[in-house]
C-alpha cells in the first residue's frame, strides 16, 4: 500500500487499482512522508526536515523528549544555499532525515554518520572513539525505532458479491 503524496489526502493506491482510506492517523503519516520522502523539490511545503546531529553530540544524554528540539526544518531556498551538498550538511552538523529511507544524493545515514564521525575527530582517536559510541547510540535511540517501527492498521473489506 503506498501512502498518499498528497498533503490532505485521504485516499491511497495499492496499484491494482484498488483505493484505500486513511480513518485515523492521516496527519501523522502525512507528517512522517513529509519527514523521510519529502525534499527540496517537492511541489508543496518545499524544503528538508534535519536533526542537529552536532548539538546532539554536544550531549549525546538528552531524554527522547528533548531531542525532538533538535529537529529543524529548513525551507527550499535556504537547503539550496546553505545545505546543497552532503559536505555543507556535516559542516553545520545537520543530519537529512530524509536519507534514513531512501539514499538522495547517493548517500544513506551510515555513510553521512561515518563521515561525519571521522571528520570531526580530525585524527583524535579519543574524540574519534567517543563520536563512534554516540553515533552506535544514536543508531540505536534512534534511527532503528524508525526503520523497524510498524504502523498498525484494521482493514475493512467490503462484503459486495
Amino acid at each position: 500500500m503506498g501512502i498518499a503524496r498528497s498533503m490532505g489526502s485521504s485516499q491511497t493506491g495499492d496499484g491494482n487499482g484498488d483505493t484505500r482510506l486513511i480513518l485515523d492517523g492521516q496527519q501523522r503519516l502525512t507528517s512522517c512522508y513529509r519527514a523521510f520522502f519529502g525534499g527540496v523539490d517537492v511541489e508543496r511545503h518545499a524544503g528538508r526536515y534535519y536533526f542537529g546531529y552536532g548539538r546532539f553530540l554536544e550531549n549525546p544524554e538528552l531524554r527522547n523528549s528533548e531531542v525532538e528540539e533538535l529537529i529543524y526544518f529548513v525551507r527550499e531556498k535556504e537547503a539550496r544555499r546553505r545545505l546543497s551538498d552532503t559536505a555543507k550538511e556535516q559542516a553545520e552538523g545537520f543530519f537529512p532525515l530524509d536519507i534514513i529511507l531512501q539514499e538522495p544524493r547517493g548517500t544513506n545515514y551510515s555513510k553521512w554518520l561515518s563521515d561525519y564521525t571521522f571528520s570531526k575527530a580530525a585524527g583524535d582517536r579519543a574524540i574519534y572513539d567517543r563520536f563512534s559510541q554516540s553515533q552506535a547510540d544514536f543508531i540505536r535511540r534512534f534511527i532503528e525505532k524508525i526503520t523497524s517501527y510498524q504502523i498498525h492498521y484494521e482493514e475493512i473489506t467490503s462484503l459486495s458479491g
